[in-house]
């Protein structure tokens, strides 16, 4: 259960990427109401490799390289076939309803939940998640997910998240709320826990990692593809407690099941 105990951690630090990467994601695939509204429904796949055993006190931010993030059609996909995917299904459905008829979650922007798989490529761990989704403006582009020029920032947004939870590069909604980009650093261990510090990693710094090579072709500079979704609407992201308490329950209500992850 190691790589299990080391991927949910890894999924603690990177939650405002992967929140990013998902609506990056439907936004290329035709947008919201294409994946939403789908039938049959559609779910977020995420393939990881360790990037080496989970032993000590080794960084858990960077524990795992993203090597593909898809859309999948449920029934289509050999992931998606199983009993544990059915009742993942119904999770979803009924935090929907919690959220949309009792009232308990007040932002305009919130969509659904995007069911969602984690394998780790050769071995048959699967984590199954719920991708809280949004309905963010979009900015510094079209907002038209058949424009060339919004596509490519998509792709960059998406290729940025991926790096960056690779390398361990830890993204946080900025304190200073008026702050559109997040604020960027990485991990230290202390007093034996792992803890975000956003002192590691300077805006210098990510470009030098991540930000220029993706912002080439694009026309846009790494601070503008970050924020190319606009997220400063997002309440949940820095709510009140009762919006942290819905989203700590969408975005942790992990399933394991020991199935076929290989690709």
């Amino acid at each position: 259960m190691a790589l299990t105990s080391a991927l949910m951690e890894w999924s603690r630090f990177h939650q405002w990427a992967l929140g990013t990467l998902t609506d990056a994601v439907v936004y290329l695939n035709g947008g919201i109401d294409a994946v939403m509204s789908s039938n049959p429904p559609k779910a977020l796949l995420i393939y990881l490799t360790p990037r080496r055993h989970i032993e000590g006190d080794k960084n858990p931010a960077n524990a795992f390289d993203v090597e593909q993030s898809f859309i999948a059609t449920i029934g289509e996909h050999p992931l998606l076939r199983n009993k544990e995917y059915e009742d993942l299904q119904e999770q979803c459905k009924l935090l929907e309803e919690m959220v949309h008829v009792d009232g308990h979650y007040d932002d305009p922007t919130f969509v659904g939940i995007l069911p969602g798989v984690f394998a780790i490529t050769d071995t048959s761990i699967l984590l199954y998640q719920r991708f809280p989704v949004y309905r963010l403006p979009v900015q510094h582009v079209k907002d038209d997910p058949r424009d060339e020029w919004t596509h490519g920032a998509m792709e960059s947004l998406v290729d940025m998240m991926m790096a960056a939870m690779t390398t361990g590069v830890v993204f946080k909604r900025s304190e200073n709320r008026a702050h559109e980009e997040p604020e960027i650093g990485g991990v230290v261990r202390s007093k034996k826990m792992w803890r975000g510090d956003g002192r590691l990693i300077d805006w210098d710094g990510f470009n030098a990692i991540i930000g220029r090579e993706l912002a080439v072709g694009v026309g846009l500079t790494p601070a503008k593809i970050l924020t190319v979704l606009r997220k400063l609407a997002l309440a949940g992201d820095g709510g009140d407690e009762r919006d942290h308490l819905l989203l700590r329950e969408i975005r942790d209500g992990h399933g394991v099941h020991s199935g076929d992850g290989r690709r």
